[in-house]
């Protein structure tokens, strides 16, 4: 063989080793990559998971908020029902027992004014008694009841009305009479027919009483009273 046929052999050989590097060479490479994209699917499988546990977990949170503001809610509708409930039931109390005390009033008002007429009868007794000259033992029994029975009464809050000598009010007094004669200022009481009385400033009776007009109160009256015709019709 020739030197120069052995070295083409050489040649081919060598190139030959290299190929078959090369080839070794992409072999590698090419599991390298599949290793490297297992490794990236892998990862990224991994990311995935966490990304979605992630948001359950976000999407539970949000559910567990929602809840408590839905129970906040609920709270405050509960609490101000109560509310209402308890000052509803304060206005019923309170109304319930004014009611009551009115009632009571309105009872004891009623009872009193009916004995009214016991103490006018004891006051006419006595004064048949002392213009009769009957004896001073059965007169003063007649005063004792008397002053026993306005007590029990002055308890309560009755109180006698003032009338004669003071001036005419109608709120408390009621004019049955008027006369021209008399001494004192115009529209005076001038006598009591029946004593009037009021509890705790509330009249029970009017007193039933005498007026003392005069003749200018009259001509007064005459003229309010024209006044009033006039101013009615215009």
């Amino acid at each position: 063989m020739s030197r120069s046929e052995e070295e083409k052999k050489d040649l081919q050989s060598m190139a030959e080793k290299k190929e078959g590097a090369n080839d070794l060479s992409n072999e590698l490479n090419e599991e390298e990559k599949m290793q490297v994209k297992k490794e990236e699917q892998e990862s990224r499988g991994k990311y995935s998971e966490e990304y979605v546990n992630e948001n359950e977990e976000e999407t539970e949170l949000e559910k567990l908020e929602a809840r408590v503001e839905v129970l906040k809610q609920e709270k405050e509708e509960v609490t101000e029902m109560l509310q209402r409930v308890k000052a509803d039931f304060d206005n019923y109390r309170k109304r319930a027992q004014k009611e009551k005390e009115q009632a009571g009033f309105k009872a004891l008002f009623d009872f009193i004014y009916k004995l009214l007429p016991i103490i006018d009868n004891i006051d006419r007794a006595l004064e048949n008694a002392r213009r009769e000259k009957v004896g001073e033992t059965f007169i003063e029994g007649m005063e004792m009841i008397k002053k026993q029975l306005k007590q029990v009464l002055e308890q309560e809050g009755v109180a006698h009305i003032e009338a004669e000598g003071s001036e005419f009010d109608p709120s408390l007094h009621q004019a049955v009479m008027k006369t021209e004669e008399g001494e004192g200022e115009n529209n005076t009481v001038v006598e009591v027919f029946q004593e009037g009385y009021v509890m705790q400033e509330r009249v029970l009776r009017p007193a039933m009483v005498k007026v003392l007009v005069k003749e200018e109160g009259k001509e007064k009256e005459e003229t309010s009273a024209g006044e009033e015709r006039n101013r009615q019709e215009e």
